[in-house]
């Protein structure tokens, strides 16, 4: 059975495979090239929704919650991005903690979160500062198996011994990448080095790179002119939104 991943925006993945529908990381209001509603993502019923850390552009503002609320789908994300909004009364679904180290069989999907720096961060607009309690720590990749396909995902990620881990374990077919930009206030140099040595560690068939959309794509050029020399093994997926592969 296909596996079609979708690229929507920032860190929003849309991953189908036969009955399943996931959303990773779902950002949509006033994310740049995102043109679809809220509600219009919840009309699509994910049968899952799941949130690598609580980030804004990975909390997507509170519209995870919304969608998970309106389509009644289970909404999977760190303990701690669960206790704020447990605590403030916004979440009206099932829902399921994870802690790094959690493997689950959520209903048809494996999911495996390993914990994961996050790189240098700009401060939260003053129109935001309700969201600087939602937890960004920690911060998570995902390992994601769904109808014999492996999906790497990670919202913000530095350099670490846990994508060795993953490389002993996996053979990912998919890694979702982020590269720098708004939110991740890498040095460039530091950051193509970084994301090199991380594909050419797990060596995934295939990568997508996001971050906030920019049609000028800065970061994607950066990357490839300082990488045009090295040799990788993974191809890479042309970078816009509603970019897809199947696996």
């Amino acid at each position: 059975m296909a596996v079609k991943v979708k690229w929507v925006g920032n860190a929003f993945f849309m991953i189908e495979a036969n009955d399943k529908l996931i959303f990773t990381d779902p950002w949509v209001k006033n994310n740049p090239g995102v043109d679809l509603s809220v509600e219009d993502f919840a009309a699509m019923k994910p049968t899952h929704i799941l949130v690598s850390h609580g980030h804004p552009g990975h909390y997507g503002r509170g519209d995870s919650i919304e969608i998970a609320n309106l389509a009644k789908t289970t909404y999977y994300t760190t303990k701690e991005v669960l206790k704020y909004v447990e605590m403030n009364n916004l979440i009206h679904t099932s829902y399921f903690a994870f802690e790094p180290g959690s493997k689950i069989k959520a209903n048809g999907v494996d999911i495996e979160m390993f914990s994961v720096v996050h790189p240098p961060e700009p401060g939260i607009a003053p129109e935001w500062q309700e969201l600087a309690k939602v937890a960004a720590s920690p911060n998570t990749i995902n390992i994601i198996q769904v109808e014999g396909k492996t999906l790497l995902h990670v919202g913000d990620t530095m350099l670490s011994e846990a994508y060795d881990d993953i490389a002993s374990r996996y053979d990912v077919d998919l890694a979702m990448l982020p590269l720098w930009g708004v939110g991740m206030w890498s040095d460039e140099t530091v950051a193509v080095s970084n994301m090199t040595k991380i594909i050419n560690t797990v060596k995934p068939k295939y990568v997508m790179f996001h971050n906030r959309w920019n049609p000028d794509r800065p970061a994607w050029n950066t990357f490839f002119r300082e990488t045009a020399n090295v040799k990788f093994e993974s191809e890479f997926i042309d970078q816009h939104p509603g970019v897809s592969v199947i696996l």
